[in-house]
């Protein structure tokens, strides 16, 4: 689908320097232009390639719909990309409820009741950061918003969408964009704030977790030690995609342990797109299965995005951990 945006940019980021925006929405990574996508990308963003998105939709495609918007200039210079995806939101007691309760209230009362609400998601719920677009560095930041937003009421009110949705959520923005986070505000849309992610930096002179813990305190590192002779029947291994496949309904058992503690959940990742990342991304993704005297209690997963390792969803044993400190080590 090629639509017409009617908003103008003052950059000149096309050479032809023309105002009008054109974009295409595509439901299906594989009916994407990936040369025009992989330009605007540049490599800068894992999390938007198109083998990481092929994987996800892949494996999500029966609970979410994906949608892939290219944004061009008249002349069809890619200038900008957005990814959205559809999918649900479950409050189960957290402390946004309140919050979550008033944005579904205009939906009815048996949404507000269940906390539950089809929501269409500029960016990745699986994922905590920027991914939900970017655009060419001549596109003034404004602009890009702009863009964006109009893209999502088109996307919600025009029927391109396989079932109803009641909020719009982009997600999420760090403190340097809280420009364009405030341009939604302006808007009328709710500002949720929370602690997205917990960063440690890691010292070039750390060689081994010896040297880590000797650069913590004596208390701290009082803890490091029992933690690791409390879990030290705990058995790491690498697994591959082939593993992931045959062990996914013990992996998925152990990741709904964890799911069933959450106070909500946006979307259920199916195993098999770990299975299907390893495929494409090889050792980009880091896939482990914990063992303790040869059963299966646990699995971590991480993604090395160059100088940063993001580390993933994890899979927990509850008795496992209570006797050993599973999620500690």
């Amino acid at each position: 689908m090629v639509t017409d945006l009617d908003i103008s940019y003052g950059n000149g980021a096309c050479k032809h320097g023309s105002p009008k925006v054109r974009l295409t929405i595509s439901d299906s990574i594989q009916l994407l232009n990936k040369t025009d996508w992989d330009a605007v990308l540049q490599n800068s963003n894992l999390f938007l390639t198109t083998s990481y998105l092929y994987a996800l939709e892949q494996a999500m495609d029966e609970t979410m719909e994906f949608r892939y918007i290219i944004y061009y200039c008249e002349q069809f210079t890619p200038i900008g990309i957005a990814y959205f995806q559809v999918v649900d939101l479950v409050d189960t007691g957290s402390r946004y409820a309140a919050q979550v309760r008033k944005l579904g209230s205009a939906l009815g009362s048996k949404v507000v009741k269940e906390l539950k609400i089809r929501s269409l998601v500029n960016g990745n719920v699986f994922h905590c950061g920027e991914n939900g677009f970017l655009f060419s560095d001549k596109i003034e930041r404004k602009e890009q918003i702009e863009m964006v937003e109009n893209t999502a009421n088109r996307l919600k009110q025009d029927g391109d969408l396989n079932s109803k949705v009641g909020i719009v959520v982009f997600k999420e923005f760090w403190p340097e964009s809280f420009d364009m986070s405030e341009q939604l505000v302006k808007k009328r849309y709710h500002m949720f704030r929370m602690d997205m992610n917990m960063v440690m930096d890691i010292d070039p002179a750390w060689k081994s977790m010896d040297d880590y813990a000797a650069a913590l305190t004596s208390k701290a590192r009082t803890r490091l030690k029992s933690i690791r002779k409390r879990s030290d029947a705990l058995v790491f291994k690498d697994m591959s995609a082939e593993e992931i496949r045959q062990r996914a309904p013990e992996l998925n058992t152990l990741f709904h342990q964890v799911l069933e503690n959450s106070s909500f959940t946006f979307g259920v990742l199916e195993i098999e797109a770990y299975a299907i990342w390893k495929d494409l991304l090889q050792d980009t993704l880091i896939f482990e299965s914990v063992e303790c005297e040869g059963k299966l209690v646990g699995f971590l997963s991480a993604f090395d995005c160059g100088e940063e390792l993001e580390v993933h969803y994890v899979g927990l044993d509850y008795d496992c951990n209570r006797e050993l400190g599973l999620y500690q080590r």
